[in-house]
């Protein structure tokens, strides 16, 4: 099979050129090919309707790198809200199509683009519908076909490679030089065959690589015709991926259907080409259709196309010569010498040897580092070190486009709003901004315009100090303050938001829609908190004209949410809101009230039920159980509204019922001692029941001090017994109960403040008669000295206990 393969690929009438997208080695000989064919035309792997794009892929003021970035937004009639999908086209100058495009300009062949468009491929591929998205990028160059095969697998591990890209390099880059191209092409495309055996075709429809290839196969047929009918005999180029060449080859042999295309509004689809990075082009940073350590490959393909003769050795020399240089700069520690890089070498071109390369490889480099320059663990001196050789062999270059190329709306808004607002974007320095929220309103708008930024993700502004009103941290404060910088990745991350819309407001109105649609496919759309938070990040964004939808989800939240701790958490937001009316301008806000009311009689309601409380949730129902009651005690104008006797009424019930953990009983209890609900001899009741009696166990006798400690610490000084109660327990105990408990009573005296403590202090050393308990820290020994003298006592005990004399202790 193997054989028909490679006649029909040698004799086809069209050249075939399978890639490896990004590989230095694919680009050095499809240039070659492209300069001795010199073809009519040119096809290359990429959706159809990128053609467009082409002049200024060709254009000389291009720097990449570069990426098409293309949108859809896919309506269907039965989703409130549409899917969203993104993905990048990324060129570098070693990418097989930018050279392919690029020579093929210089020799005036036709180019083009013939996969489907990026619309027509997300239809096409099943897979992608079960997947649960609201939308995501990704690369229209992904590999994970080969990666994957089952083949390539067992290669790796034949080779004793230790990954795919291992593997390549082994085979292909540093050898390719020394190749002919009919030789490259040749391994290479029988390469992706084998890899290509280990898929079905159901599968392969399914994720609509068929159909692509279909498409494909459609554009040179048409091309093939063409020379027929004009009587042409000049030579067609195909360049794809190398999985596609063996599907292409049998395809274009026989009777297909073109895939219909579908019918996709500007609105629903755009493309532009975009600036982009070596860290987006990385395959160790995410980016799973690149190879690894861009600014490693670019350093060799420019050695390659100035015909250096040993490109690899000259790239890794000047790399180990920068590294050992940065260790310097940096001071880390273990400093390298130029003995260090000089050794690095030496072994980068022994392991080279060893294992049959040309010329050191990108692994050999990283073999030869771990051991020459890594001082002492991986783990610890070697991490930091191995960190700065991947940023180096990374790179931080930013490519340019062409002028004119043209950018989305939305990237022209957000310049304009920064312009208006007057935020310095001439430069990638960060800059300090204060913002006075109540007294101008221009300030206002610049909130606006920063919290809608930081709320699409987009890397511009950072949030450094001022009220935070989401979580309800620093309230009080008056101003904000961020720390503000534009670079070339801001711009990219709001050229994806152009999937949401034209401009920054459209996209923040139409990404928090689309979060709460997210929430309710998760099963969370009746959870409270998260619609009051969604609800505050409106009113920063200043999206006013959208609170009614947000309203209507937090009426029905309030109504259904059987979770206490998110209502006790919304109905804080909500009396925070009422006090910000005016940095928030949430005068808009007319049923607050009702909302307030809604929420407190929701938790009042919860209330009772809060005795089946599972362990792991107890500390964190104590702390919310305390906020509910100091919101309804605090002086506020919510006490018009809210019936405080409604709430009591429902700890009364609560603390009348066995609690799974006594923390909660404690917890209420101080809550109504506090509210005056519960007399000092109430009190006193409750807690020696749970102290003294047989119904909590030994582990479950302190929640109730912990519980007490957090609602109503102030019993410690002001009632004498609860003190006394405590004392006895601790008497009580036997050294193994006592280091048992003794986390979770050290936990209940944590919240008391240093005057607090020597309050207690003073109390507790009275029940003995003294007036203060001494000296309690111990300096005239060591912790080693206690630890031997822990273990003679424990062997005595021990010694006692078994001649039955322990009863003397």
């Amino acid at each position: 099979m193997i054989e028909e393969f490679l006649e029909k690929l040698k004799t086809s009438p069209v050249t075939f050129f399978p890639v490896r997208h990004h590989s230095p080695a694919c680009a050095f000989h499809l240039k070659q090919t492209v300069l001795n064919l010199k073809p009519r035309i040119i096809l290359i792997e990429g959706p159809e309707n990128f053609s467009s794009i082409i002049p200024f892929l060709v254009h000389p003021e291009l720097n990449p790198p570069a990426a098409i970035f293309t949108t859809f937004i896919h309506k269907t009639g039965s989703q409130a809200q549409p899917d969203r999908h993104g993905a990048y086209y990324p060129f570098c100058h070693y990418s097989s199509e930018l050279v392919a495009l690029q020579t093929g300009h210089k020799i005036n062949a036709e180019l083009r683009f013939i996969d489907l468009t990026y619309p027509d491929h997300i239809l096409s591929d099943e897979t992608i519908k079960d997947k649960e998205m609201s939308w995501k990028t990704f690369s229209l160059l992904e590999e994970f076909h080969l990666e994957k095969s089952g083949y390539i697998q067992h290669l790796v591990k034949r080779t004793g490679c230790r990954n795919h890209d291992e593997l390549w390099d082994h085979l292909f880059e540093i050898h390719a030089q020394k190749m002919t191209g009919d030789e490259f092409i040749t391994q290479l495309a029988m390469h992706c065959y084998f890899a290509r055996l280990d898929y079905e075709p159901k599968i392969l429809e399914l994720d609509g690589t068929l159909a692509r290839e279909r498409m494909m196969a459609s554009h040179i047929r048409d091309e093939l015709n063409k020379n027929k009918e004009l009587n042409i005999d000049k030579p067609i180029l195909v360049v794809t991926g190398g999985f596609h060449t063996p599907g292409l080859l049998d395809l274009i042999d026989t009777d297909f259907k073109t895939p219909k295309r579908a019918s996709i509004s500007k609105e629903e689809s755009q493309s532009t080409l975009i600036r982009f990075s070596y860290d987006q082009l990385d395959a160790l940073n995410g980016y799973g259709a690149g190879m690894p350590s861009p600014k490693y490959y670019d350093m060799v393909w420019q050695g390659i196309i100035e015909n250096k003769p040993r490109p690899f050795y000259d790239t890794i020399s000047q790399l180990i010569v920068d590294i050992g240089r940065m260790t310097r700069e940096k001071k880390i520690p273990n400093l390298l010498s130029p003995a260090d890089e000089i050794e690095a070498l030496s072994q980068a071109c022994g392991l080279a040897l060893l294992r049959g390369h040309e010329e050191p490889t990108r692994e050999d480099l990283l073999d030869a580092i771990r051991s020459c320059f890594v001082k002492g663990s991986m783990d610890t001196e070697g991490l930091a070190l191995m960190n700065m050789v991947y940023l180096s062999l990374r790179g931080d270059k930013v490519g340019n486009i062409p002028p004119g190329t043209g950018v989305p709306p939305i990237v022209d808004d957000f310049h304009r709003t920064a312009r208006l607002l007057r935020l310095n974007l001439q430069t990638t320095e960060r800059h300090e901004l204060t913002l006075d929220l109540y007294r101008k309103p221009a300030h206002r708008r610049i909130s606006h315009f920063l919290h809608s930024l930081e709320f699409l993700k987009i890397p511009f502004a950072a949030f450094t100090a001022g009220p935070d009103f989401i979580n309800n941290h620093s309230t009080h404060l008056l101003r904000e303050t961020w720390m503000y910088s534009w670079s070339p990745q801001t711009d990219s991350e709001i050229i994806k938001c152009s999937l949401y819309g034209s401009t920054i407001r459209e996209a923040s109105i139409a990404s928090l829609t689309e979060n709460m649609s997210t929430l309710e496919k998760e099963g969370k759309g009746r959870n409270a908190f998260q619609s009051i938070k969604f609800l505050i990040s409106a009113l920063l964004m200043g999206l006013h004209e959208q609170l009614e939808p947000i309203i209507g989800e937090l009426t029905a939240g309030i109504a259904e949410d059987p979770d206490f701790s998110s209502l006790v958490l919304t109905m804080d937001r909500f009396l925070l809101l009422e006090q910000a009316a005016e940095p928030l301008q949430a005068h808009s806000l007319t049923g607050l009230p009702s909302l307030i009311q809604s929420s407190f009689q929701r938790v009042c309601y919860l209330v009772e039920e809060l005795h089946l409380t599972p362990s792991d949730r107890v500390l964190t129902i104590v702390d919310h159980l305390n906020l509910a009651s100091v919101l309804l005690t605090s002086n506020q104008p919510k006490e018009k509204i809210l019936d405080s006797s409604l709430f009591y009424g429902s700890l009364e019930k609560l603390v009348g019922k066995k609690c799974s953990d006594t923390a909660i009983t404690g917890a209420a209890a101080g809550i109504l001692y506090r509210g005056l609900r519960l007399s000092p001899d109430q009190l006193l009741q409750i807690v020696k029941g749970i102290l003294t009696g047989i119904q909590s166990s030994k582990e479950n006798k302190t929640g109730v001090i912990y519980g007490l400690m957090q609602t109503c610490r102030e019993l410690l000084w002001q009632q004498k017994w609860f003190l006394e109660a405590i004392d006895d327990l601790l008497q009580s105990w036997d050294e193994e109960t006592f280091i048992n408990n003794l986390p979770q009573m050290r936990l209940a005296f944590a919240n008391l403040t240093p005057g607090e403590t020597d309050r207690v202090a003073q109390s507790a050393a009275s029940l003995y008669g003294k007036k203060d308990l001494g000296n309690l820290i111990m300096r005239n020994i060591t912790a080693e000295e206690i630890q031997v003298n822990l273990l003679v006592n424990k062997i005595v005990e021990e010694t006692l206990k078994k001649d039955h004399i322990d009863n003397l202790l």
